[in-house]
């Protein structure tokens, strides 16, 4: 079963600068966006202006913690979490996957996209070397620090509630 993208809803967390937000409303959907960084939202709501995509887009300054409170069940077909899980401690790993499951419409995709471990000593070793510079760029320009997914598989099902 695919979703289609016309009249979706999209709930982007850790929205970011808003990119992904942007690019769902360009094809029809409607999106509540949320981040917990005010310099992020406010480049996300520049760019929403200046597009002229304020009806279709929601942006909101929210936490991950904060999803219990602001959203109601089975609101969204499509969840997109880019690049979160990785900033997140393990107890809010676990309680994003619960909302996340609590916010989705029956049938509805959750799509991760975040660092994860790699499986093979070798491509650990050679992914710690790369990960090291990229790392440091990371925190300068978001100000947070990441750390790769380890067995987001598993996780994904046994923090389903």
């Amino acid at each position: 079963m695919s979703i289609s993208l016309m009249e979706s809803t999209f709930l982007t967390f850790g929205t970011g600068t808003g990119t992904l937000a942007i690019f769902c409303a360009q094809k029809g959907c409607r999106v509540f966006a949320f981040d917990k960084s005010r310099k992020m939202l406010a480049i996300a709501s520049k760019k929403i202006n200046e597009l002229d995509l304020n009806d279709l887009i929601h942006l909101a300054e929210l936490s991950v913690t904060e999803m219990d409170t602001h959203l109601e069940d089975n609101a969204f077909d499509v969840i997109v979490a880019a690049l979160v899980f990785s900033e997140l401690l393990e107890a809010e790993q676990k309680f994003a996957f619960s909302q996340c499951f609590r916010v989705l419409k029956l049938g509805g995709r959750l799509i991760i996209e975040d660092e994860v471990v790699p499986s093979s000593l070798w491509k650990r070793m050679v992914h710690f070397l790369i990960r090291i510079p990229l790392s440091i760029i990371t925190y300068i320009i978001a100000q947070s620090l990441t750390r790769p997914v380890k067995d987001l598989e598993r996780k994904l099902i046994s923090f389903r509630i």
